[in-house]
């Protein structure tokens, strides 16, 4: 079955890696352009020879929709996506595109499902392969399995166990397609769906909740781009924290532990403020670069 594999970042590459793993390899990758951030899929697809192209907006660039179109692909796989697939390209392979979602749909449909599920305080959430239609995650699904999240993850861990995953789904995905090239998925009955809105961008947290939702959303939200603590004017970016025993005198409270570390109030307990980001380094011995 000839494919095309389509992702970014982290999600992405570790979702082509346990494809290549099992000698599927696609016959072109389609990434996006390089910034800042290194990007897994391209080191992949350049280490193993695969040719590739990058895009701003696959939708957009005449030329990679040609390039797709020339190749006949049987089926696109497509991980970690930030854009919408619009027609023409939904209709270039014969089988369709299947997408690979971390989530366990029909639940956390959009596009930060693992911050999300983190914020919300999830035991468990999941991977989902389906088909891809117009409307976003709601094409049948192909193949899902549920994923333990603990209570120390955060969305790096979480999206790392998520991406290996979506990498053996896709596999499974790869072998049911090939043997049965007329399978249609299910639709879940009786399941209720839910949609989150993309992930903020960074959040001033708001001491007046209870400590348990602050954890989770400091959580949420790293290591990057992180929640802010508005400390001495400076906001200082919350990388890791640690829920206490001790009860909370003051909302907002702020003062610091026998470590140096800050201890901030909350509507019932202290949380402690393990680690920091600054300058996009996670600091865990921060008490001297924030002054008393």
């Amino acid at each position: 079955m000839k494919f095309v594999f389509v992702g970014q970042n982290i999600l992405g590459g570790l979702t082509l890696k346990e494809l290549i793993k099992d000698n599927k390899v696609p016959s072109f990758v389609v990434t996006r352009k390089s910034d800042n951030y290194p990007n897994l899929v391209e080191e992949i697809a350049e280490s193993h020879k695969i040719p590739f192209y990058k895009t701003s907006d696959i939708n957009k660039e005449k030329e990679i929709i040609q390039k797709l179109s020339d190749l006949k692909p049987d089926i696109i796989f497509c991980s970690a996506w930030e854009n919408i697939i619009k027609e023409p390209l939904l209709n270039i392979p014969k089988l369709g595109w299947v997408n690979f979602h971390p989530s366990f749909l029909p639940t956390y449909k959009g596009s930060s499902p693992l911050t999300w599920q983190l914020i919300n305080g999830e035991d468990f959430g999941g991977c989902t392969s389906h088909f891809m239609i117009a409307k976003v995650d709601a094409g049948k699904i192909i193949v899902r399995e549920k994923i333990k999240i603990g209570p120390d993850d955060n969305s790096f861990t979480l999206r790392k166990k998520c991406g290996k995953l979506l990498g053996k789904l896709a596999v499974k995905t790869y072998d049911i397609l090939s043997k049965d090239p007329e399978h249609k998925g299910f639709v879940p009955k009786g399941e209720k769906a839910s949609y989150h809105p993309p992930r903020e961008k960074n959040k001033l947290i708001d001491w007046n909740d209870k400590v348990v939702n602050i954890y989770n959303l400091i959580r949420g939200l790293s290591p990057y781009p992180c929640t802010i603590l508005a400390y001495k004017n400076k906001e200082l970016r919350i990388a890791k924290a640690e829920i206490t025993k001790l009860k909370s005198s003051s909302i907002g409270s702020i003062k610091k532990d026998n470590d140096g570390k800050l201890l901030v109030g909350t509507k019932d307990f202290f949380i402690k403020i393990i680690s920091l980001r600054i300058s996009d380094e996670i600091v865990d011995d921060y008490a001297d670069g924030i002054g008393d």
